[in-house]
C-alpha cells in the first residue's frame, strides 16, 4: 500500500522557487479555538500564535526528511496557489533542521510559509505523532478532521477540504 499511495493520474510537477514565504503572508482573525500555540516561522524571525490565524485553513506537519511528504507537497502547493484566498495553506515543519527544511522546500518547488518545531514538542496538543499529517481547520479554530498519511493527489485535497471544511472550492 505504501508503494501506491504516490501513484496517481494527476501530474503535479514542482517547480524550483528561490525561497519560501515568511509567515506575514497569513491572515489573522484574533483569538480562535485552535490551540494556543506560538511558534517561530521557519524563514524570517517571526513567531505566530496558530490560535490567531483566519480559518479555515489546513495545517500541513511535514519534515525534509520525510519521502511521502515530497511527494505530497506539490499538491499542497498547487491547492494553495489555486483556493488560498478561500483556505489558508500553513506548514508545519517537524523535527528537522532550519536549513534542510529551507532546502527541502526550495528543491521541492514549494513556497509555503512553515512554523517550525524542530523538537516536535506540540505533537501531543495536535494529536499527530509523525509527518505527513494534514490537519483540517474550521472558520473557528476547530481541528475537523486529521488525515494521517500523504494526500495522494490534488483532486484528494480538494475533496477533503470541501467536506471537512464546508467550502466550495
Amino acid at each position: 500500500m505504501l508503494l501506491l499511495a504516490g501513484c496517481t493520474s494527476e501530474n503535479v510537477t514542482p517547480t524550483p522557487s528561490a525561497t519560501i514565504d515568511d509567515c506575514s503572508v497569513y491572515q489573522t482573525a484574533g483569538t480562535t479555538n485552535f490551540p494556543d500555540i506560538e511558534i517561530e516561522c521557519l524563514q524570517g524571525d517571526e513567531v505566530l500564535n496558530l490560535n490567531e490565524i483566519k480559518g479555515p485553513f489546513i495545517l500541513a506537519i511535514w519534515a525534509s526528511w520525510c519521502m511521502p511528504c515530497r511527494d505530497e507537497m506539490p499538491y499542497l502547493q498547487a491547492f494553495k496557489d489555486t483556493y488560498g484566498s478561500k483556505v489558508q495553506v500553513i506548514g508545519y515543519n517537524i523535527l528537522d533542521e532550519s536549513s534542510q527544511a529551507i532546502q527541502a522546500s526550495v528543491n521541492w518547488g514549494v513556497n509555503i510559509a512553515s512554523v517550525e518545531d524542530p523538537d516536535g514538542v506540540n505533537r501531543g496538543i495536535l494529536g499527530v505523532t509523525a509527518p505527513p499529517t494534514t490537519l483540517f481547520v474550521d472558520a473557528d479554530g476547530v481541528i475537523v478532521h486529521r488525515k494521517f498519511g500523504a494526500v495522494t493527489s490534488l483532486d484528494e485535497l480538494v475533496e477533503l477540504a470541501e467536506l471537512h471544511l464546508k467550502v466550495n472550492l
